[in-house]
């Protein structure tokens, strides 16, 4: 593993770290991070557009989410990407019998490339 200039290289597994964020799943609102520039709420429940701050080179990459757990919710909130561009993706959160629904309170995610 090396870091340099905030990012982190996994060389072995060959992934690079090419963004992460806490965001409020409430707003949207970034609370800090690195190269995502917006987690915008749409019009659809439960869904979020993702901005890059700075485009990555390929729209080859993973997103791992954490967090948003609505309190009182039962069963898992199931977080899933998809539309990836070089740009941003969207997320989108859904509860099994709800279908999709807002996250609440820290989202937390990284991009890795």
């Amino acid at each position: 593993m090396s870091v340099s200039q905030g990012n982190i290289s996994l060389g072995p597994i060959g992934l690079t770290l090419l963004a992460w964020a806490e965001f409020n799943g409430d707003t949207g609102a970034i609370i800090k991070g690195y190269n995502i520039a917006a987690a915008t709420h749409t019009a659809t429940s439960g869904s979020y557009a993702v901005t890059f701050t700075a485009a990555v080179a390929s729209a080859n990459y993973v997103v791992t989410i954490a967090g948003g757990e609505r309190s009182g919710a039962t069963g898992q909130t199931g977080k899933f990407v998809s539309s990836p561009t070089t740009a941003g993706f969207t997320l989108t959160s859904t509860q099994p019998g709800l279908g999709n629904i807002d996250l609440a309170g820290s989202v937390h995610m990284a991009v890795w490339g």
